[in-house]
């Protein structure tokens, strides 16, 4: 079963609280929703290229992925 990759990072950056890990809270997301180890991978390395294109945090990155 597939994630849904829009709602995992919605979740994911909704999640964040200080001190958190970006990385440890998607992962959490991702298996509470049955996700494996290769979607986390998959949709880590998409949030990551979008920060690193456009200067966002993580958090920042995720919110404009699952917002199209």
């Amino acid at each position: 079963m597939a994630v849904d990759e829009s709602l995992v990072l919605r979740e994911a950056a909704g999640e964040m609280r200080r001190g958190d890990k970006f990385e440890a809270v998607l992962g959490r997301v991702i298996r509470r929703h049955s996700g494996s180890y290769a979607e986390y991978i998959d949709v880590i390395a998409k949030v990551r290229e979008v920060a690193k294109e456009k200067g966002l945090t993580l958090p920042q990155a995720a919110r404009e992925l699952a917002h199209g």
